[in-house]
């Protein structure tokens, strides 16, 4: 497990959360289960699914996050000399 894939199983929880009421709703209104059972069933997906995705592409989110953080010191640079 990478850390982005740690990162965005941290951060994927309230997504996973909402999307477990909804599907445990959903089985209680269709009767087609228990609450806590569609509940659970979402949250596990969303949640191993933003792991997985943190840990297929953490090398790209490093890079990107790199990329604009140097991005955004050039720029604020350029602003400071022209303000100087």
């Amino acid at each position: 497990m990478s850390s982005w894939g740690t990162t965005l199983k941290v951060i994927s929880r309230p997504v996973a959360m909402s999307a477990g009421l909804c599907k445990g709703t959903y089985n209680v209104i269709s009767r087609d289960g228990a609450f806590g059972e569609g509940y659970a069933d979402a949250v596990d997906k969303v949640i191993d699914s933003a792991e997985e995705f943190g840990d297929t592409y953490g090398k790209v989110l490093t890079e990107a996050t790199i990329s604009i953080a140097a991005t955004m010191i050039k720029a604020n640079a350029k602003k400071r000399i022209k303000n100087s």
